[in-house]
């Protein structure tokens, strides 16, 4: 078999095993974008897209020490975040160095 021939067939099989890893990287990187264009985010979505663990916003919400957060009026006991606001406390509580 020529050489050129045996690197496409070789790049095909490479392509088509890859083909369903790349559709899930697509997906995944368009969902964060949706939500990045969101005006109020859950928790789980700041874990998403922050790291921040759905754990450690509650602790800090009962702390007092998180960011904004907005809590549905219709007692649900939903819990919001605007973008602005946690991006406003990650910039408020940024450390340089170590101290």
């Amino acid at each position: 078999m020529e050489e050129t021939a045996l690197k496409e067939i070789i790049a095909q099989e490479v392509g088509a095993a890859l083909a369903p890893l790349a559709e899930r990287v697509l997906r995944e990187v368009a969902e964060l974008e949706a939500l990045k264009r969101r005006p109020l985010l859950t928790p789980p979505e700041v874990q998403r897209l922050y790291g921040l663990k759905v754990a450690t916003l509650a602790d800090k919400r009962v702390r007092g020490s998180g960011p904004d957060f907005i809590k549905a009026a219709d007692n649900s006991g939903a819990v919001f975040y605007r973008p602005a606001d946690l991006e406003r406390w990650l910039d408020h509580n940024r450390r340089l160095g170590s101290a």
